[in-house]
């Protein structure tokens, strides 16, 4: 796809490489369906190079390795396509697609696990406990991402609230966008035009920029203060949000932790509150 192809072009502008991490770097530009699933030394044996060229490829242009390249690969191949391509590709015969849509959620969080940054989870909460006020702009189903982090932050107490309706109301959000601020950009899959857009303007602002998406070179990054870099892969036409949701609950965790009894406290106010309203039957 010339979108993978373009990508590593430009990732290799001004980088040294020898022939044989060329001679790799090529094969992924073109074949970059085979090289978002292939483990190093398949890719090695098509290239016809030895296992450690391929990792010493992925670090050539700044990966930790062959598995951070290839999950990047990956992302970038997948919106590459429609989504009625996307459904195609993950089409098994002989398998359900609900077990494999399941597999693949629990690859994806296994996958943010073996790869966790306990430093860019503490950073990216102590954005959001720091700041006078933090919105979360996403847009559709990645609100699966964003409601826990809005409504649970609140809960304990931080002035953060979600905004996915766009428009005149993201324009608002906007405008009150301070160096004290902190906004939360969620994507993934194809960025999303508006997002992009609110990102670099709470930029120019001076807020604190900070990210979830599933790719490491999304413009977004850009902008981006803090970054949490997570799969969205799923077993359809559409993304998973599982994976975002482990990390959400992580940077939660943090924030919990950060917030010492002042967090406490409030999360018995709130207890006490929906008692008040007798909202629970239990």
């Amino acid at each position: 796809m010339s979108e993978v192809r373009e990508w590593l072009a430009v990732l290799r502008e001004g980088t040294q490489t020898t022939p044989k991490i060329g001679e790799v770097l090529d094969l992924i530009a073109k074949q970059p369906r085979m090289a978002s699933y292939a483990s190093a030394s398949a890719v090695a044996e098509t290239a016809r190079v030895n296992t450690a060229t391929v990792v010493r490829a992925a670090q050539a242009l700044g990966f930790e390795g062959w598995l951070a390249l290839r999950a990047e690969v990956r992302s970038r191949y997948l919106a590459s396509l429609s989504a009625t391509e996307v459904s195609a590709e993950h089409a098994e015969r002989g398998v359900h697609p609900a077990s494999s849509a399941v597999r693949q959620d629990v690859a994806n969080v296994g996958l943010f696990a073996r790869s966790l940054d306990l430093d860019v989870i503490e950073h990216f909460a102590t954005a959001i406990s720091q700041a006078s006020r933090t919105a979360v702009v996403t847009t559709g189903s990645y609100a699966a991402v964003a409601a826990p982090l809005a409504h649970l932050g609140a809960v304990m107490g931080y002035p953060i609230a979600m905004e996915i309706r766009g428009g005149t109301h993201l324009a608002n959000v906007m405008s009150s966008m301070t160096p004290e601020s902190c906004f939360v950009a969620i994507s993934f899959w194809r960025l999303h035009a508006e997002i992009l857009k609110a990102a670099r303007s709470a930029a120019r602002r001076g807020a604190t920029v900070c990210v979830i998406t599933d790719s490491v070179s999304t413009p977004l990054t850009e902008v981006a203060d803090h970054v949490i870099v997570v799969s969205s892969e799923g077993g359809s036409w559409f993304p998973s949000m599982t994976a975002g949701v482990c990390a959400v609950n992580a940077v939660l965790t943090s924030l919990e932790q950060q917030g010492g009894q002042k967090v406490q406290d409030a999360i018995a106010d709130m207890e006490h509150t929906w008692a008040e309203l007798e909202l629970y039957d239990i």
